[in-house]
């Protein structure tokens, strides 16, 4: 039986095939040899995937050893196909896409549009691999009529060419031998040693490594994008540009003969960021106490001697990684010595004059020249002024005095007054420390014996605010604030050690809180981490007063209102209630009344807010012949219902209970109270029980 098993898928005769018609299948086979060495194309569809398949003996382009990939449109994935055959074609893709040639699950081989390729097939079934031809050697000669396209490396003994090359990326030649004349449009990279009799080049020239030239004249401008090692001197005669930068491994000296700028740092950037930048950077591992930078100003003396007038340094202070501390100093020289410390920045502190040499400080404002003095010699400061009052030099440690000559502040040496601030010429004291008595005081008005105090600190501690505090009243400090307001250390509760009042017309005489005036009291208490604010009725002036805690916070938070409006009250038992008629429920068993507001079944709002009213009402053995039984809590402003329909039930239940809870809103002297109604037909056999409560309080 014919097959057709090998890779060109001919006929394979059995023995004693094909009777009369061997011919015809000999030469159909032949036919395909001869189309397998042909050329062939094979139109790709315009789609994604797409396969090739090589006919069972007959004719087929596929077989061509050279085939044209044409058609297509969009990238695509071509199968080759069946996966049994092994093959070699050279393809040529002619779509406008890449195209992936596959067989199997193994390797694939892709063509880019208008490349051409030598691939190959394994025929290895389901895992069948495509190769691609990677390497070609050539014992021979190579003649290429158009171009040659080489991605990858082109390695040659001996390479003639008698035309242009056109190198797109990189050519490592290790010798060069060039007759002729080389033109270079783009960049030549020489890896090892260029060498010429001589060399005109009229573009660039990019050298990675080092160019050793024994002279170098240059007529145009040199552009290195790396380093340009002189191991002579360079000397130029117009100035040079850096425009990379500039660095120096070792001392560099700019010297001139005239008194023009030496050096001078410009920056064109127009951002916000700072610019020119100079930079003194110490590239070591740091320690404690290092010198990272000095700025030093040398001259010579007249008897031409080098003597450092002036000089600026910069310390580590600490090196610590994550703590690290700065420390800069500015020193000058003085009656021939050098390094004298002029001013101090450390991570602790400023100072001025380390050394305690005797030189002055001095700050001027616009106007006088003296805003700030300090007088080295005397160990004396001035503001406003370098003298003392009478023009002698200063003495006191510290004088200050106004623009206008009068004496704003003063210290005293001696016994008396300690410390006086005179506001005017003519001596008016604005604020006194006074020695004898142990207070101190602020006054207004400007004619001395005449100013009127307005602040004191007493001895105590005691604060007094448009007043002097009451010396009988406390032995604890005090602040008093005008004749009523006060805050104080408490001493009239005796719970706790962390206490603290702020009070209204109240003072306490070391046994009782009295009141400082006719009028009403209050109070605010810090006991202990506890708040506590309580106040008093209306009292005589001196007279004791009696507080009432309204609310306390304790340290841990909770909140007690000890005389908020509350109440609970229970039912007494009504037995029978009438039809068709409103009856008050009658609740006069108080369990709690807080702030006495409620009485004979009614709730009376002590104030306007809103009130929480809760109703539990239980009853008997109400007639489900009845219309409705309707449970409401009437308020001044409003009423609340509950309401059932005993028709609905097969018979007369034997208990019911209404619960009807409201946020009312309440007036002051508004009530509320509790109906109950049995409507329209049905017997008056419903009871309220004595288990029905009615409870109420003042949320707001």
């Amino acid at each position: 039986m014919a097959t057709y098993i090998n890779d060109l898928r001919v006929t394979e005769l059995a023995t004693g095939e094909a009777s009369g018609s061997w011919g015809t299948t000999t030469n159909v086979n032949l036919e395909l040899l001869a189309e397998a060495m042909g050329v062939g194309a094979e139109a790709i569809a315009n789609a994604s995937t797409h396969t090739i398949t090589m006919a069972d003996g007959a004719t087929d382009q596929f077989r061509s050893t050279f085939l044209r990939l044409t058609g297509g449109g969009q990238a695509c994935t071509v199968t080759l196909a069946p996966n049994t055959i092994s093959h070699t074609w050279i393809m040529r893709n002619e779509t406008a896409a890449a195209l992936t040639l596959t067989q199997g699950s193994g390797a694939n081989v892709a063509i880019a549009a208008g490349q051409t390729k030598i691939v190959a097939t394994d025929g290895a079934g389901s895992g069948a691999i495509v190769y691609e031809m990677d390497d070609l050697e050539l014992a021979g000669n190579l003649l290429v009529g158009g171009t040659l396209g080489v991605t990858g490396v082109l390695t040659a003994t001996s390479l003639d060419i008698s035309g242009d090359i056109d190198v797109d990326g990189t050519t490592n030649l290790d010798v060069v031998d060039i007759d002729g004349a080389v033109d270079m449009a783009s960049t030549l990279t020489v890896a090892g040693v260029l060498t010429g009799a001589s060399l005109d080049i009229s573009g660039d020239i990019d050298v990675d490594g080092t160019a050793n030239l024994d002279i170098v004249d240059i007529d145009g401008a040199v552009n290195m994008a790396t380093t340009a090692l002189v191991t002579g001197v360079l000397t130029t005669t117009a100035a040079t540009v850096f425009n990379g930068g500039f660095a120096a491994n070792a001392v560099s000296t700019i010297s001139t003969a005239d008194n023009g700028t030496q050096l001078t740092l410009i920056s064109t950037d127009t951002d916000a960021n700072a610019g020119p930048h100079l930079k003194l950077y110490r590239n070591a591992t740091g320690a404690d106490s290092d010198a990272l930078g000095q700025v030093e100003f040398t001259g010579k003396d007249d008897a031409g001697n080098d003597f450092i007038f002036a000089q600026i340094e910069a310390y580590i202070s600490d090196a610590s990684n994550g703590s690290e501390d700065g420390y800069f100093e500015i020193f000058r020289g003085i009656g021939g010595t050098e390094r004298v410390s002029g001013m101090i920045l450390s991570p602790t502190e400023t100072v001025f004059n380390e050394n305690s040499a005797d030189v002055d400080f001095r700050v001027e404002s616009d106007g006088n020249v003296n805003m700030l003095f300090v007088d080295g010699g005397e160990s004396a400061v001035g503001i406003g002024t370098a003298t003392q009052f009478d023009g002698t030099a200063l003495v006191s440690p510290l004088t200050i005095s106004s623009l206008s000559g009068g004496n704003v502040l003063e210290t005293f040496r001696g016994s008396g007054s300690q410390f006086v601030l005179d506001m005017t010429t003519a001596g008016g004291t604005a604020f006194r420390s006074s020695g004898s008595s142990a207070y101190m005081a602020f006054y207004t008005n400007t004619t001395v014996g005449s100013s009127t105090e307005r602040m004191r600190l007493d001895a105590k501690g005691g604060m007094g605010l448009g007043l002097a505090v009451n010396a009988g009243w406390t032995t604890d400090p005090i602040l008093q604030v005008g004749p009523f307001a006060m805050a104080s250390r408490a001493t009239s509760f005796a719970a706790g050690t962390d206490l603290g009042q702020l009070s209204t017309n109240q003072y306490w005489d070391g046994s009782n809180h009295r009141y400082i005036a006719a009028g009403n009291s209050s109070i605010y208490t810090q006991n202990d981490g506890a708040h506590i604010f309580s106040g008093a009725p209306s009292g005589s002036a001196g007279g004791a007063i009696t507080y009432v805690t309204g609310l306390t916070i304790s340290a841990d938070g909770e909140v007690q209102k000890p005389t908020q409006p509350a109440f609970l009250a229970v039912a007494v038992a009504q037995n029978n209630i009438p039809i068709n008629a409103n009856t008050t429920v009658t609740f006069s068993s108080q369990v709690f009344d807080l702030g006495s507001n409620y009485s004979g079944s009614v709730f009376t709002a002590p104030v306007t807010g809103k009130y929480q009213l809760n109703l539990s009402l239980y009853v008997l053995n109400i007639d489900s012949a009845a219309d409705y039984v309707q449970v409401s809590m009437n308020t001044s402003n409003r009423q609340y219902y509950a309401i059932v329909d005993p028709g609905v039930w097969t018979g007369d239940p034997v208990y019911w209970s209404f619960a009807i809870t409201v946020l009312a809103d309440m007036d002051a002297g508004d009530t509320a109270h509790v109906e109950v109604q049995l409507n329209n037909t049905g017997a008056a056999q419903m009871d309220v029980t004595a288990n029905s409560a009615f409870s109420g309080y003042l949320v707001a």
